[in-house]
């Protein structure tokens, strides 16, 4: 066992302390003193060094499957995906029941593009997340894909973000045509967007009380049941929604002062209290280089309190808030559909500009999360996206170089 787990962990950090990458770590399975330390770096974001601690106390006890889980999370997050595979078939040989090592091997594997073999592991997500889960005491009513009866009902329901949500709708329109009704639960940015799916299909709010139903899947669920491959992926549905005329009418206001500039939307964190967010936000300071390009009137489509960042970077006169329209994701959409360009770290934006299909410039951490791939600058989910990709992990710097690089050539 010690010579199959002395594996090469190469510096890739540059000093820096990173927060905890998406996964799922063992914690209080497990009170030795070796095990804390090294769950302690883990949690800082030193994987290198946490790797190394789980590393040693794994030679000491080979049979230690919450060790062998988090060793693989911390290779996971420092890209060596074979390897954190390998230490998750490990843990599993030991403990075969054990959802979060499962579980991150389906992250590992969706990271390395095997889709098909990745999504049995992912849907055990559905047991590490609360909402709805008392579906899953109903496994006899879970969708599986087949055709239903003439009266049949589908409960559609998502448990996680709004990228995901946007991300999966595509989804959508296969399921209708096997049952006679689609109940589709979305949250409510999402649901603004959704009046060009089939008629079969009835979209409710988050909240709203549920109608009867025959059979259930959570809508992340649906590339599984339909075994989607990188290869056979569904292009984006583009969504019907109602323009907002004032967020559009601000921009073509704004924009027709000095015609002939490129119009660009600007993002730079999602959600401060995502856990990930930390790794995944650039900051509205590491874009100052693109604000100095000519022929480009900047937007601002940050929502939350990172908006704040604009005033507090001085940076009012260079970067329009249009914070102000953005209730929902119809306004959002009114403003992308109405800009150039979209310059976004890995938030929902994104996934709405790309659904919308708007050409859009996305920022991403290394190693990036596991839907835009590990290398190559395009995106198998969304066709108008072009990805810039650190090289070093939490290098900002450098992404922000060859974007400004890019967009000089663009706006000339």
């Amino acid at each position: 066992m010690a010579n199959k787990l002395t594996y090469s962990i190469t510096s890739g950090l540059s000093g820096t302390a990173v927060q905890k990458r998406s996964g799922h770590h063992d914690v209080g399975v497990n009170t030795s003193d070796a095990f804390a330390r090294a769950y302690q770096l883990q949690c800082a974001g030193k994987f290198h060094r946490a790797a190394q601690a789980y590393l040693e106390l794994i030679r000491n006890e080979p049979k230690n499957a919450s060790a062998l889980n988090n060793f693989g999370n911390c290779l996971r997050s420092i890209g060596q995906f074979e390897k954190s595979i390998r230490c998750f078939d490990q843990a599993l040989a030991i403990d075969p029941g054990k959802c979060s090592s499962r579980l991150n091997r389906g992250l590992a594997l969706l990271a390395l593009d095997r889709y098909r073999e990745a999504w049995p592991d992912y849907e055990t997500r559905l047991e590490t997340i609360s909402y709805r889960s008392e579906l899953l005491q109903q496994q006899d009513r879970k969708w599986k894909g087949q055709s239903l009866g003439a009266n049949s009902v589908l409960y559609l329901y998502s448990s996680q973000g709004l990228g995901d949500e946007l991300q999966c709708l595509r989804f959508v329109p296969i399921a209708a045509a096997r049952v006679a009704k689609v109940i589709l639960e979305l949250q409510k940015p999402t649901a603004a967007l959704v009046s060009g799916l089939p008629k079969n299909v009835t979209v409710i709010q988050r909240g709203e009380k549920v109608p009867s139903f025959d059979q259930w899947a959570e809508l992340f669920s649906l590339p599984g049941i339909f075994d989607i491959g990188v290869d056979t992926l569904p292009m984006p549905v583009r969504p019907i929604y109602t323009p907002d005329l004032r967020v559009k009418s601000f921009i073509e206001s704004e924009g027709s002062l000095i015609p002939n500039q490129l119009k660009i939307g600007l993002v730079w964190s999602g959600n401060p209290d995502n856990s990930l967010n930390s790794v995944r936000a650039c900051g509205l300071a590491h874009l100052k280089p693109l604000l100095q390009i000519p022929n480009c009137k900047f937007y601002s489509l940050q929502l939350g309190k990172p908006a704040v960042e604009i005033a507090q970077q001085g940076l009012s006169d260079e970067v329009e808030d249009l914070s102000p329209f953005l209730g929902d994701f119809g306004s959002t959409a009114t403003a992308i559909d109405t800009l150039d360009l979209v310059i976004s770290t890995d938030t929902s934006v994104p996934h709405l500009a790309g659904t919308l299909g708007a050409e859009t410039w996305l920022m991403l951490q290394e190693p990036a999360d596991w839907r835009w791939g590990q290398s190559g600058d395009d995106s198998a989910w969304y066709p108008s996206l072009r990805l810039f990709r650190q090289t070093l992990m939490g290098n900002w710097a450098e992404v922000v170089e060859r974007v400004a690089s890019a967009l000089l050539k663009r706006a000339s």
